[in-house]
């Protein structure tokens, strides 16, 4: 035998011995070390070991001190020894002692074994990257008692209830203040991201906050949850739905601005190759807000898609009576082919089956006096002037239509549930138009309430990011927190917002402090995540081995100090439905595992 096996022997030896001569004390340790690991929190060794020490302190105290007391054991252990040697029943077992014996010597014993627990076995917090621990029956029961009772609960003052941590076991919610600094939410199909959206949407409503939901798939259930719950807790409810929904409004949202304010609304419909390009359309989709605004006319989009024709907004021109506003705008008013692409998509928008929804409460303006009344768009179609006949028409009558006309400004005065209802497979091309007028406006009522005394907190949910996701909404990330305005931004995976633009994605996470991460089933972005959430540092252990054929180890070995991800991209991969990973950056870079609770809607 090698000398290393025979010390390594001598090693187990006693480590036998003093297991059998402690017995009491390593049964406690067990306890103590199933209780941390199945609780999985290594903080919990502190209150026990405390308990514990007191509790074997008053018993070696009542007993006369350690030394006596030892003594005392060991003469008990002797003669049960000697008694079971002679076949002999324990009528008389030391009940007392080892009781005594488990207090005093569990508590280090149990200290060092949770210890090295922490570093070295799987399923304890601490230990090397793993996947998730089996969650037991009655422990699982317990939580969902718990989730259960506070999806009853009311949302605190102040407060989003969001769930129970896995971890503390303790109820979860977060804070308005933390959620002015932005919230950015992800998870794929399943994972429960709409269901962690409506405690937002939920807590909102309960709490008479402003709530504006913008949603990219247009779910029809989400707009009766909505409406029922507005009607129970008295809020005016406000329905912008692409799918003709019966309790739908119309919306215009050019009813408030000066000319260069409903310009930047109109502007970013198109996106622009080249600077100089934006900067001409801009000159003359101003100058036709400036003719409106010099004759007191408040435009709807259909009617501006209208007066994009040149001929049609230089005749509209000449009414005004100030001569040099006058000329000055008939020199403005010569569009180029710069002006096309704009002018072409916000006639492809007005002249639509959901054109009529963007119409105001004014009737519609006269433009051209034909011996039809109608309208020509040549023009926006890009033909030449010879081109046009009156075959290329399209009848201007006023339409009769009583539904409400949303006022966004009005509305979140009114501390209103706004949702906008989009819907992405019916209406692509539409519901990205939409969701950027609507963010332009947004924009717009967020930079109004800079001049406001007393302002409170407005939510803001824009679900499905992806399908209408722009620069616009940065501009808002970073200038509306002073305005009260509390973003939460879900998208299903950074893959979504990687196609609209990867570096839109990285100022995106660059402006958010609250992270919700739900279940993801592509790698990549579950290690992108990982890396979001950040790394801690670490030591990991090496072992020399030797052999060939069968390796064994050498008893040698060293500690490195190395980085790991705190949370590993495999937990993320294999989050449940219902449960995520809560990252609040702002403060103590707070990080816990939750299950999210079901909200009563």
């Amino acid at each position: 035998m090698r000398d290393g096996d025979a010390t390594e022997s001598y090693i187990w030896l006693l480590v036998i011995a003093m297991a059998i001569f402690f017995l009491p004390g390593v049964i406690y340790a067990v306890i103590i070390f199933l209780l941390v690991r199945q609780y999985d929190d290594w903080r919990l060794i502190g209150p026990i070991l405390g308990v514990s020490l007191l509790v074997g302190i008053i018993i070696v105290h009542s007993t006369g001190g350690l030394q006596p007391w030892f003594g005392w054991y060991i003469l008990i252990f002797a003669d049960c020894g000697k008694n079971l040697v002679a076949g002999k029943y324990l009528s008389h077992f030391p009940v007392k002692a080892l009781f005594s014996i488990m207090f005093v010597t569990g508590p280090p014993i149990g200290a060092v074994a949770a210890v090295l627990a922490t570093r070295n076995f799987p399923g304890i917090s601490g230990s090397r990257p793993r996947g998730p621990k089996k969650n037991p029956g009655i422990k699982r029961v317990i939580e969902n008692l718990k989730l259960s009772r506070i999806s009853k609960t009311r949302h605190p003052d102040g407060k989003t209830l969001l769930g129970i941590s896995q971890n503390r076991k303790t109820v979860v919610s977060h804070a308005d203040r933390e959620l002015n600094q932005h919230c950015f939410m992800i998870g794929t199909t399943g994972s429960g991201k709409t269901v962690t959206l409506s405690n937002f949407a939920e807590s909102a409503i309960q709490r008479g906050i402003p709530l504006i939901y913008v949603d990219g798939k247009g779910e029809v259930k989400l707009v009766e949850q909505l409406k029922t719950l507005a009607k129970k807790h008295g809020r005016k409810f406000y329905l912008f739905s692409v799918n003709d929904h019966p309790d739908g409004c119309r919306w215009n949202p050019l009813s408030k601005g000066r000319a260069t304010e409903l310009k930047d609304k109109l502007i970013s419909l198109t996106d622009w190759s080249e600077p100089h390009y934006r900067y001409e359309a801009e000159r003359y989709l101003q100058a036709v807000f400036k003719v409106f605004e010099a004759l007191h006319i408040r435009p709807d989009i259909p009617e501006v898609a209208q007066y994009l024709y040149p001929k049609a907004a230089q005749r509209l021109a000449r009414d005004i009576q100030d001569d040099g506003l006058r000329k000055r705008l008939l020199e403005e008013l010569r569009a180029d082919k710069t002006v096309e692409g704009m002018a072409n998509r916000i006639a492809v928008l007005a002249a639509s089956e959901i054109g009529e929804l963007f119409r105001g409460d004014r009737e519609p303006s006269p433009v051209m006096e034909t011996k039809e009344k109608t309208i020509k768009l040549g023009g926006l179609l890009g033909l030449e002037d010879e081109q046009q006949d009156d075959t290329a028409t399209l009848t201007h009558a006023p339409v009769k239509d009583n539904r409400p006309v949303l006022d966004l400004d009005q509305a979140v005065r009114e501390k209103a549930v706004v949702l906008f209802s989009l819907n992405s497979l019916r209406f692509r091309e539409f519901s990205q138009l939409i969701g950027r007028v609507v963010v332009n406006d947004l924009r717009t009522t967020i930079a109004r309430r800079y001049d406001q005394p007393d302002r409170d907190f407005i939510f803001g949910i824009f679900d499905e990011f992806h399908v209408f996701a722009s620069l616009q909404v940065v501009d808002i990330l970073a200038q509306a927190r002073g305005a009260g305005f509390c973003t939460i931004i879900a998208t299903q995976s950074l893959s979504d917002l990687d196609l609209v633009d990867r570096d839109l994605t990285g100022r995106i996470v660059e402006n958010c402090n609250t992270f919700v991460i739900q279940a993801q089933n592509y790698p990549e972005n579950a290690e992108r995540l990982a890396s979001i959430i950040g790394t801690r540092e670490s030591l990991a252990r090496t072992f020399q081995v030797e052999g060939h054929l069968m390796q064994v180890g050498t008893g040698m070995g060293s500690w490195r100090e190395t980085k790991e991800f705190i949370v590993h991209p495999d937990e993320i991969k294999r989050l449940k439905t219902g449960e995520a990973v809560l990252v609040r950056k702002a403060g103590n870079h707070d990080i816990e595992r939750v299950w999210v609770r079901m909200p009563k809607m």
